[in-house]
């Protein structure tokens, strides 16, 4: 656990850290990654409490570090998850990964005209199907306008 008086913490807030410390620990054992140490993770939830303010004025310090320790956790399996994916495609670039079928490899295999001609016409056809006929023949760009009680588009 180290030395909590070199921090510069008040005798109070030192008690609190020394009785806190050993549950959040094995708390942190359990939902911590295996690549993580639960030891960091506590010693990051408590940096931040005290970035916060004093320990001692939290009303419930044990749940706040537990709260942030668990949360903590789910950053690490995130970035993991990230860098997991990342050298994926690094590994295979071009491929989809496993599981998700991409039209981009289908894509990538035209020509850069062909392309530049697809979206094109995929713009076209965005505009159009969002672009709608009023009754009174002017164009509403809005598809989600609100319709009058005839049915026609409202105007403001």
């Amino acid at each position: 656990m180290g030395d909590v008086r070199s921090i510069g913490l008040a005798a109070d807030e030192r008690t609190l850290i020394r009785q806190l410390y050993p549950p959040l620990q094995r708390y942190a054992a359990v939902v911590a990654p295996a690549d993580v140490d639960p030891e960091d993770l506590v010693q990051e939830a408590f940096l931040r409490a005290i970035r916060k303010g004093p320990l001692c004025d939290l009303n419930h310090p044990n749940a706040y570090l537990r709260k942030t320790i668990c949360n903590l956790a789910s950053n690490s399996r995130r970035r993991f998850s990230r860098e997991r994916r990342a050298l994926l495609r690094l590994d295979n670039p071009g491929v989809a990964p496993e599981g998700y079928p991409s039209d981009l490899d289908d894509l990538m295999r035209l020509r850069p005209v062909a392309r530049a001609v697809l979206q094109c016409e995929k713009s076209r056809d965005d505009h159009m199907r969002r672009s709608r006929r009023c009754s009174d023949g002017r164009r509403s760009v809005c598809a989600a306008s609100p319709r009058g009680p005839n049915g026609s588009f409202v105007w403001n």
